[in-house]
């Protein structure tokens, strides 16, 4: 035995006593990953549109009017300023007024 590993054997073990900390169980700094839904709708694109007369918009080259949740018309008075929300899914929706409308 040369004396490195006699110096290895006995200056490791009191080292680590002195100055090792005990391992802590270690926490998840990661947040979870949000649910498919949530990604569809933070990764929407927002165009501000305004309603005409007929209580349409139109959003590339085609014209769109809201509808609540139940399939029914929602009209609104001529230049009613909206958000058009274009899903990633593409799904398209409106808002007025802090409300979210479907486009048909």
């Amino acid at each position: 035995m040369c004396i490195r590993d006699s110096l290895h054997d006995v200056f490791v073990p009191d080292f680590n006593q002195n100055f090792s900390q005990t391992s802590r169980k270690a926490w998840s700094v990661f947040e979870k990953a949000p649910d498919d839904r949530k990604i569809n709708y933070t990764l929407a694109v927002l165009t501000g549109r305004v309603f005409d007369s007929g209580s349409a918009i139109s959003f590339k080259n085609k014209l769109y009017q809201a509808t609540d949740e139940y399939g029914k018309l929602v009209c609104f008075m001529k230049g009613t300023k909206c958000l058009v929300i274009e899903a990633l899914d593409g799904q398209l929706l409106t808002t007025v007024d802090e409300h979210v409308y479907l486009l048909k």
